[in-house]
């Protein structure tokens, strides 16, 4: 990034912190769709996301890195196509809607993130029984 960008050392670490959390944010995706978490109390890979994301720097709270982190991964899922794909092709129309999917997913997973925050922070401070749940189609801390 040096070569194109003139960054000051906080922003180049902000910028290749979110680049560093790409992986780890499709993982947690893929954890929240594949195995309908958050629901319950197992929220380690969570936390330990959330640790990640506190390191990004800047004076945003959690929720504002974290919703970040989602709006990159969300735009690097739709630039996996352009006008120019062949949207004909079986593969482009399988990369499309992975993509999509995995959009919706984070969204959903930004209206858990209130409960999910809130439920971590309290695992944090010793409370075991902390979780979340869905009730009438919201995300609820629960202890």
């Amino acid at each position: 990034m040096p070569k194109h960008f003139e960054l000051s050392e906080t922003d180049f670490e902000f910028v290749a912190r979110l680049a560093g959390l790409h992986a780890s944010a499709l993982n947690l995706v893929n954890n929240f769709e594949k195995n309908n978490q958050p629901k319950g109390r197992d929220l380690k890979s969570y936390d330990e996301f959330m640790k990640k994301v506190e390191e990004i720097p800047g004076d945003m709270d959690l929720t504002e890195k974290m919703k970040i982190v989602f709006a990159l991964n969300k735009a690097d899922k739709m630039a996996g196509f352009n006008e120019n794909s062949d949207k004909e092709s079986e593969k482009v129309k399988k990369i499309m809607e992975g993509a999509k999917r995995q959009v919706e997913v984070l969204g959903e997973m930004e209206r858990a993130l209130p409960a999910l925050i809130t439920a971590v922070k309290a695992k944090r401070s010793g409370d075991q029984k902390a979780g979340i749940t869905i009730e009438g189609g919201e995300y609820k801390y629960v202890s």
